[in-house]
């Protein structure tokens, strides 16, 4: 598929079509070879320092007939209308080239001792695109309910030609310590600089862009006993986008900052570890909701964030026979400097549970499972909402020796039909209910 089903129909109403339902045309397809070459060298010297240097290589080449649906379907009519078809062709060219060096190690300050470790990064990505549109574009799309995916393909993929060659270089260095300032207070701090190039072009429009920014980040760890610790950290943000403005020029690097302050807890003779925390984020540039420019490009605005919540989490071993991992994440993203919500497509809480449990008198065996609940989301536009739902998964292992196991699993035990993202006014429902079943041969 390329693009989604629509969401609703032209009266505001929701669709509600099979899980299984598809919008691409029998003769589309996407077909990609993607080749990674890479190598490392590391190192331990006799003074406790390790260094690493590594490079990688990825060439992706892809190769495309798609068929996209636009369009809202008119509510009441049978068979369904009101959708459009947008066929195209499209071809991409893409490497990337990515060195690292660094280097971490002890230093001896005040009679104590301390971690440094420092880096560097440079890499590039050489782009070409091509794409044209099909010569049926605009016509009409059968039912979706009971399409088979016949469609007559173009004659022609040439209107509408465009694309663009384009190159991006990003180099970065750091630097960081640990100071073990007593034996329970540990103070972190570091900072990075990072510098993005590109120069080309892009859909008929100039893609030339240098940014840099110098990243700092601190943070403190204090134990308040052997086994209970607290912790605060600030960081800066910026990270480089490749999206479009609506202006059809690259969206500036995301830039902010971020705090946490929290609590860490060892239990049950350190086979538990149990983590609370505050989190705020400062973020500006964000890409936020997007549209179809006249290029045929996706453009996108730009949203200036606040995020503040709290995050908690379980981890590890209560017992012998039981491995468990608890997490629930509460995040409010709003409009900078207000209180409008913004970003409505994230759930703003999310429980995970998932664990294992060592069958007594058949120590072979492992049962366990997974449940995620999500609370409701909606469209940027809250055109769509989703309410919240639950995901349960179920396994089970037996290990017959040290080379073979049987393992299975169902995943959507309970076939919970969802949109797995809102992000766009189209939506994926996400797999039904499924199962598989693997044996695993260790030699």
């Amino acid at each position: 598929m390329w693009g989604a089903l629509p969401l609703t129909y032209d009266d505001g109403s929701y669709t509600d079509y099979d899980a299984s339902t598809s919008t691409a045309a029998d003769w589309s397809y996407w077909d990609t070879k993607k080749e990674t070459y890479f190598a490392q060298w590391q190192h331990s010297f006799d003074n406790g320092w390790e260094a690493t240097a590594s490079v990688d290589h990825t060439s992706t080449k892809q190769d495309s007939k798609l068929f996209y649906v636009y369009g809202s379907p008119v509510a009441g009519s049978d068979p369904e209308v009101g959708l459009l078809a947008y066929p195209s062709a499209y071809e991409q060219d893409l490497s990337v080239t990515q060195f690292n060096v660094n280097a971490t190690g002890p230093y001896t300050l005040a009679g104590r001792e301390h971690l440094l470790a420092i880096g560097a990064t440079a890499a590039r990505m050489k782009n070409s695109q091509l794409s044209g549109y099909g010569s049926r574009l605009g016509y009409p799309v059968p039912d979706l309910n009971t399409w088979d995916g016949s469609f007559e393909e173009p004659d022609i993929y040439g209107n509408g030609t465009s694309g663009g060659t384009f190159n991006d270089r990003l180099r970065s260095t750091y630097v960081a310590t640990r100071i073990d300032a007593t034996d329970a207070l540990n103070l972190f701090l570091g900072g990075s600089y990072t510098t993005v190039n590109t120069k080309g072009d892009s859909y008929g429009s100039e893609r030339d862009r240098d940014a840099s920014e110098v990243v700092p980040y601190l943070g403190a760890m204090y134990n308040l006993t052997d086994d209970v610790g607290v912790y605060a950290s600030y960081t800066g943000i910026f990270n480089p986008q490749n999206k479009l403005g609506t202006d059809n020029e690259l969206l500036d690097p995301v830039e902010g900052k971020a705090y946490e302050v929290g609590v860490k807890a060892s239990l049950f003779d350190d086979q538990l570890l149990a983590t609370a925390a505050v989190f705020y984020a400062d973020q500006d540039n964000v890409a936020g909701s997007s549209t179809v420019g006249g290029n045929g490009q996706t453009v996108y605005t730009t949203d200036d964030t606040n995020s503040r919540g709290i995050e908690l989490e379980v981890s590890g071993q209560p017992t012998p026979r039981i491995n468990l991992l608890a997490g629930f994440t509460h995040v409010d993203i709003v409009e900078s400097g207000t209180n409008d919500k913004v970003r409505l497509f994230e759930p703003r809480n999310v429980l995970r549970v998932s664990g294992t449990y060592q069958v007594p008198g058949v120590d072979q065996l492992k049962v366990g499972g997974s449940v995620r609940w999500q609370s409701k989301t909606t469209t940027d536009s809250e055109l769509y909402t989703q309410d919240a739902y639950t995901l349960v998964d179920l396994m089970a292992s037996y290990e017959f020796n040290d080379n073979w196991t049987l393992s299975g699993k169902i995943n959507n035990l309970t076939d919970e039909r969802y949109i797995n993202s809102l992000y766009w006014e189209q939506g994926f429902y996400g797999e039904p209910r499924n199962a598989t079943v693997t044996l695993t041969w260790n030699y």
